[in-house]
């Protein structure tokens, strides 16, 4: 009867004899696992892409325009708000909404007339007449947009929110609200600084969706303007 001699495997010198269920390592080898945990611990926290507000890096190198009033952020808010609820909701009361905002926004219930008269001007203008007519019409459409890689080798992702947007049969027409109070002698410098925004937003809406967009403008509440642009 042949018999086959057993050979004893040694473990690698860098492990040591395992005790009981547990393997014992070296401060070496400690070291290099946690240097490791670490090495892909920095890898997978890298960036690897970057956002950007379409609004903001439109208006890169744009000139500012001086004037204006307190609030004007909040006031354009509320003017905003009040113009999405109008267009979706056009029973909605629109008072008790602008009062409640105001309260919310900490401004004064006095600008509850001052902001319905305004909006009143914005839905009997012909843009919005052109709006309600149109096959679709959007509201308050917010995108995401991933921009070619810069030269960090970051992918940007562009956000914005497109105020109005109707389709007509030439193609959409995309529209931008602008609640600035200032004089409207300075209606022309308010135009060329948010020209690039405008046109940023149609050139997105126009890749996002690969539909012609035959129209974009800016319609100034403050002036009861609408400019094509």
């Amino acid at each position: 009867m042949n018999t086959v001699k057993a050979t004893q495997i040694q473990p690698p010198q860098s492990i040591q004899p395992a005790v009981g269920n547990k393997i014992q390592l070296s401060g070496i080898q400690v070291k290099a696992a946690l240097t490791e945990v670490q090495t892909r611990w920095d890898h997978s926290t890298q960036k690897t892409y970057q956002t950007a507000a379409a609004k903001a890096l439109s208006l890169q190198g744009t000139a500012s325009v001086a004037g204006g009033t307190e609030h004007g952020t909040e006031w354009g808010t509320l003017i905003h708000l009040l113009l999405e609820t109008a267009m979706a909701r056009p029973t909605a009361d629109l008072k008790a909404l602008a009062a409640t905002t105001l309260a919310e926004l900490g401004l004064s219930p006095s600008l509850v007339d001052p902001a319905l008269a305004m909006v009143q001007k914005v839905t009997a203008s012909s843009i919005w007449a052109r709006a309600r007519k149109s096959s679709h019409c959007l509201v308050e459409v917010p995108f995401e947009l991933a921009m070619p890689a810069g030269a960090d080798g970051l992918t940007t992702i562009l956000r914005g929110v497109v105020d109005l947007a109707f389709l007509e049969a030439k193609g959409w027409v995309i529209v931008d609200y602008k609640t600035d109070r200032h004089d409207e002698q300075d209606l022309p410098k308010l135009v060329e600084k948010y020209r690039p925004q405008i046109q940023t937003y149609a050139q997105v809406w126009n890749k996002t969706l690969g539909l012609p967009v035959q129209e974009s403008g800016l319609y100034f509440t403050n002036f009861d303007k609408y400019v094509p642009c």
